[in-house]
This record gives C-alpha cells, structure tokens and sequence, in this order.
C-alpha cells in the first residue's frame, strides 16, 4: 500500500485551463446531523433551480457529514430523494431499493468502548513540536480529548452497500480524514486503495464522541478538524464552477452569539481563505446558513429531530441565493 500520509503538495499558481476540463465540483462540508439535513436542501435547490443533477458532478469534496452525503450522490441517489430521506417522506422506488440495499449492510451495532477519559493522541504534541505551523489548533484539540465511544459500524456497513466496496468512477469521491497522531490532513480517493466505507467512516468519526477508524495500521478522526470544507483539494483541478454547502460557516450579518458562533466564523475565514488559493478561472459560489437556518438547527448539531425543518429551511435559502445568480451552462450526463 502506498504512503498515505503523502498529501498532495502546495503549488499556489494557477492551473492551465484546459478545453476540456471537468464542468462541475460539489464541496459538502461538515456539520454534523444538521450538517447532513443542510447538505439535502442545497442539492435539491441546485437541482430545482439551476437544472443541475448533483449525480452530475465530476467531482465531490467531502467532509464528515458531507462524505456521507457524497456517497449517497455518488451511489446514484437522486438530490429528490436525498431530501426526501431528510424530511422522512416516501423515496421514489429506485431510491427506496438503494438505501434499502444499503442498510441490509450495516448489521449488528457493535457495543461502544469505555475511553476512561484519557487523551486519545497526546504523540501530536510532538508533532507540533516539530512542525508548529503544519497542524491546526482545532486539530490538537481534538487529539487531546477522551477517545469516543460510539463505534463508526453503522456508516461503514451503510456506505459499505451504498457503495458496494468500490469507489465510484463517476462522479469522483475524495474524502477528507486525519490522522490521529501526526494531525496531518489525508484526502482518500480511489488512488488510497483503501475500502470507501472506512475512508467515509473516519471523515465522519468526530473526536470524543465516535471511535477513531484504523485505516492500514493508522487511526484517522473527523476531516473537520483540519477544516470544515476542505474546499482547498480542489487547487490543481479546473472545475467551471463549484458549489459548496457549507454547514458550519455562517455570514456576518446571519451569525449570532451562541455555542458555535466562534466556530462559524473562523470557518467563515477559513473558506475564503482556501478560495483565495484556487485557480482565478474557477467560479466559486458557497451556500452558507441564514439565520433562519441557523434557528433550524438549535444548539446541537446531532439532533435527529430536527432534520427535516434544517433541510426544509436550507431549501428555502440555497433557492433564494442560486435565484440571484446566473446559471452556468453545463453539459449533462443523462441523469436529467
């Protein structure tokens, strides 16, 4: 197996743009159940308004709640669909023996382990030693908290059927995870030779809550911890345009004092500050929450109960932006 750690290396000049290059990336950020209900209510708005299938895309960038959505794109399931098992209503036949294929994976939950609250990767403090600059203070945070508890057997064996153990050729899938005790940020393709239900399993694995995923001997934690969109994977791709969804960022006027407000807004800048290092060619829009959103989804990001008015509500907002913009021009790939 080849080095995973090896990322891929910073280059701040443009790409040449090429006659064919692919048309449309997808980045779905982190967020949480919320994030997942959002994620539904932007697809479905971009299908709505713009005419665009998500299944559609060349590429999707995506992180924690946004892997998971990813997957659900990229197996085949319609943005229709997606919003439909948000808001609990009936799937149309094709998605209903999707995701009921899919769930024939996911078995027996296995029970959760007792952490003792011990820090589950204080060797990143030497790592930090070593490189101060090369690991993110949310990401040594997040390695200094009690390993979680709740197993990652419910996505792996839920993606395992979505995906049927093959990464998809299109659209492409990239997952972002990191590895636990370097805090190094790893972008999973089909490159990784690594199972996508373990690569989607660690995006999702948010620190102190989910058991961290051993991939090849490495234990790997949420994407979100290096950053919310990882919109930055995409610099030396040359997409027309790419959306991005984007669960935990908020605008300035939206934003509001509460338990993730600071959250919000430095994932806010961080965004724009990944914007700033892709290609001048690249048409850039992000849907970030309103305050109406941000009322949906309340204090805690992992409240089922409140999926279907976040994806309700982030249909309502993305429509409202994608209205305001023009439309590109995109060729399909029959999924219309």
């Amino acid at each position: 197996m080849r080095d995973l750690m090896n990322t891929e290396p910073d280059n701040s000049a443009d790409p040449t743009p090429t006659v064919d290059r692919p048309t449309l990336a997808l980045v779905l950020g982190s967020g949480g159940t919320a994030g997942g209900a959002f994620h539904a209510g932007v697809l479905k708005a971009l299908h709505d308004v713009w005419n665009i299938d998500p299944r559609d895309a060349h590429t999707i960038i995506g992180t924690s709640a946004g892997a998971l959505t990813g997957a659900l794109v990229a197996a085949g399931m319609s943005a229709d669909d997606i919003f439909r098992r948000e808001t609990g209503k009936p799937l149309s036949s094709e998605g209903a023996e999707l995701l009921n294929m899919a769930r024939a994976r996911i078995g027996e939950r296995r029970t959760a382990r007792s952490s003792m609250g011990v820090p589950a990767a204080p060797e990143i403090l030497s790592h930090v030693l070593l490189r101060p600059w090369g690991v993110s203070p949310a990401t040594v945070a997040a390695a200094l908290l009690p390993r979680g508890t709740v197993p990652t057997s419910a996505v792996e064996g839920l993606t395992s059927g979505l995906l049927d153990g093959r990464w998809p050729a299109s659209p492409r899938l990239r997952v972002c995870a990191v590895e636990m005790t370097t805090g190094r940020r790893v972008v999973f393709d089909e490159t990784s030779q690594v199972l996508p239900s373990l690569a989607i399993a660690a995006s999702c694995a948010v620190p102190g809550v989910f058991v961290p995923v051993t991939i090849d001997g490495r234990e790997y934690f949420d994407g979100a911890t290096h950053s919310s969109d990882n919109l930055d994977v995409l610099r030396h791709e040359q997409p027309r345009i790419v959306l991005v969804s984007s669960p935990m960022s908020t605008d300035r006027v939206a934003n509001r004092p509460g338990p993730w407000s600071g959250l919000r807004a430095a994932t806010r800048v961080q965004t724009s500050q990944e914007r700033r290092r892709l290609g001048r060619n690249m048409r850039v829009e992000i849907i970030r929450p309103s305050a109406d959103d941000l009322d949906a989804m309340g204090s805690n990001m992992l409240d089922p109960r409140r999926r279907p008015a976040v994806a309700m509500q982030a249909y309502s907002t993305a429509s409202e932006i994608l209205r305001r913009l023009d439309p590109p021009e995109l060729t399909h790939a029959g999924h219309q």
